[in-house]
């Protein structure tokens, strides 16, 4: 699950990535935030069907951040400086 500038358009079953790594932010279902080649880990891991990841956006905040949610339980790494029109992917 992730963000993406809002001007990529993603086609039927291609991976976000193959669009650049540098257009793309993505927590991945081992716990990492990923954004060009840097990942951080320490957020939850979610490898179950039915598992809940919720991302929740603060565009009025200076910078904007986007913050994710496991299972309802706020994440402790999140991600700042996010543009000012995104699209999600799932």
């Amino acid at each position: 699950v992730g963000i993406a500038i809002d001007s990529i358009r993603f086609d039927r079953n291609e991976r976000p990535q193959a669009k650049g790594d540098g257009l793309i932010v993505r927590y991945n279902c081992n716990g990492s935030i990923q954004h060009i080649s840097d990942e951080i880990e320490g957020n939850s891991k979610f490898f179950e069907d039915g598992n809940r990841v919720t991302l929740e956006f603060n565009m009025d905040s200076n910078p904007r951040s986007l913050t994710f949610f496991y299972e309802c339980r706020e994440q402790k790494n999140y991600v700042v400086n996010i543009p000012e029109s995104v699209r999600v992917y799932v």
